[in-house]
């Protein structure tokens, strides 16, 4: 069996080292995408503003209003690509 060349060594070691990398630079994007969506979903109804900020800010998510009732959670490592609205209001007769 011949031995591989010193080309074909650098050329499949750059083969294996890109999709690795891009996998490693772009996790952590990816993650914190799935987090935030998780952590939106996980909201009951009747939670009151002051439980929903509590709960986002111990995450290190940021809180703001918008008009028309609703909270905006975003992740500031995402840049506010994925973020949630909720909207807050009160229960019908009350």
């Amino acid at each position: 069996m011949a031995k591989p060349s010193l080309r074909f060594l650098v050329n499949g070691g750059a083969v294996l080292l890109f999709p690795t990398g891009t996998a490693v630079v772009f996790w952590p994007f990816h993650r914190a995408a799935a987090d935030i969506e998780s952590f939106c979903g996980s909201f009951a109804v009747g939670m009151t503003v002051a439980q929903v900020k509590a709960s986002a800010e111990a995450r290190g998510y940021e809180v703001s209003s918008e008009p028309g009732g609703k909270l905006r959670i975003s992740d500031p490592r995402l840049n506010t690509d994925h973020s949630c609205a909720l909207a807050i209001g009160t229960a019908p007769g009350s």
